[in-house]
């Protein structure tokens, strides 16, 4: 026999949280993580909870990028997983998205394909835990 889970969240807590975060850091910006449905809590529902609170918000794909741009969100998005194939090169200007550069396959769309103004880039490096990265990259020869 099985128990049902059930995850509730209590906005009023994760905009708490949020405010604490600021009194230790209050020089910080904050983006929050909103990946994956915003871990199963509602992309929308949360990112909306949020906006007023965070400067950004940091997505798995440019589908969720999308799915807060038609629903109003203005505050900076960045593409946590970076862009699957050059094809999402043109989404990054239209919807004024941030993207990270995971490996040389992304860092090479971006060399073949000139951009009409620059995007914000963000390198994710190896710094030694053996997680992808374009440093643990460049070293094997990829």
């Amino acid at each position: 026999m099985s128990r049902p889970v059930i995850v509730q969240l209590d906005l009023d807590a994760l905009l708490s949280n949020v405010k604490c975060l600021r009194k230790i850091a209050p020089q910080s910006k904050i983006l929050a993580m909103v990946k994956a449905n915003a871990y199963g809590h509602g992309l929308v529902p949360i990112a909306r909870a949020l906006a007023s609170s965070v400067e950004g918000f940091g997505v798995s794909c440019s589908e969720e990028a999308l799915v807060l741009r038609n629903a109003g969100i203005t505050q900076r998005i960045v593409l946590m997983e970076g862009m699957f194939s050059a094809a999402e090169l043109p989404l990054l200007i239209r919807y004024q998205l941030d993207t990270v550069l995971h490996d040389t396959q992304q860092l090479a769309f971006l060399a073949q394909h000139p951009l009409s103004r620059p995007v914000n880039v963000w390198l994710k490096l190896n710094t030694g835990m053996n997680r992808f990265g374009l440093i643990n990259q460049v070293h094997k020869g990829k």
